[in-house]
């Protein structure tokens, strides 16, 4: 559950980063292929989150879904408690 978890948080990371850069639409195989990772990595996501309870669903939300403008750093490290005991 962990590694599902680091590979969501890893996910939300990348779908932030790459929906700030504007790039000019380039074909390359880079590219392509990270894509892929991207999808494969998103799937096992889906799988994973298709067991997760309400409550963990919501906390999930409630932590990584953010709000445009209103971002702020955690002062400590997030610690998702309905996930604790799985």
């Amino acid at each position: 559950m962990k590694k599902q978890l680091f590979t969501l948080c890893f996910l939300t990371l990348v779908f932030s980063g790459k929906a700030q850069t504007v790039e000019p639409l380039q074909s390359n195989a880079k590219s392509t292929e990270e894509t892929e990772i991207i999808f494969q990595e998103g799937n096992t996501l889906e799988k994973a989150a298709e067991q997760w309870t309400p409550e963990q669903k919501k906390e999930f939300a409630d932590v990584f879904f953010i709000e445009r403008g209103k971002f702020t750093v955690p002062k400590e490290p997030i610690v998702l408690k309905s996930f604790e005991h799985h």
